[in-house]
């Protein structure tokens, strides 16, 4: 039985199509590089460590689904002379709607004393950040702000809440030098602006 040109042509356009898409695929990673090391990435995929989770002051995000708890994080290099900041914005859904943080680190020219990789993690269960090389200092605080909003609070818990660190000596939290901090628990939203951090540590929200 022989084939007719036109079905003989139809089958040379297919594997020609097909060879064309097998050539895509193989170098797509080509054509779509990962992103350079020193821009701002996310990683949604690591695991909390050392983190006080069982702290019960430390501000809830409340009901996370579980296959959601994990913890989110940017990095960035920043040069020593110029300063630069880092920005995160985050939506956490729970079991009763959802939490929207948005944080933003900022350090200043000349106060790191080389070019450094800065990480900048947020714990997706509990309002508590984390930033790393640990025990980085600054000659001039780096400043933190962090809006979190959709919390459940009370006019209680509202009055007491507070920017803290973690201080890994004494193994206690430490209140943070700040600006201000906005508490609307009607709304269910904290606001902390220039918050002071003269070096890296585990920071929190806590009451």
């Amino acid at each position: 039985m022989k084939m007719s040109k036109n079905t003989l042509s139809s089958i040379l356009v297919f594997f020609c199509i097909l060879t064309i898409v097998f050539s895509f695929n193989s170098c797509s990673k080509d054509f779509f590089p990962r992103a350079p090391e020193d821009d701002l990435v996310t990683d949604e995929l690591q695991k909390p460590t050392g983190i006080e989770e069982d702290d019960s002051q430390i501000i809830s995000f409340g009901d996370v689904i579980p296959s959601l708890k994990k913890v989110v994080t940017v990095n960035k290099k920043i040069n020593a002379n110029k300063g630069g900041s880092l920005s995160l914005e985050h939506e956490i859904k729970t079991r009763t709607g959802k939490v929207e943080v948005e944080m933003m680190l900022t350090i200043k020219p000349n106060a790191l004393s080389k070019n450094t990789k800065i990480k900048m993690r947020l714990d997706t269960k509990k309002a508590i950040f984390i930033f790393n090389p640990d025990g980085t200092q600054f000659s001039t605080p780096a400043i933190f702000d962090v809006k979190v909003s959709g919390l459940k609070l009370t006019s209680s818990t509202g009055r007491k809440i507070d920017i803290y660190y973690y201080n890994e000596d004494t193994g206690e939290w430490e209140k943070v030098k700040r600006e201000a901090v906005i508490v609307d628990d009607t709304r269910g939203l904290i606001i902390v602006k220039g918050a002071q951090l003269p070096h890296f540590s585990r920071y929190a929200l806590s009451k």
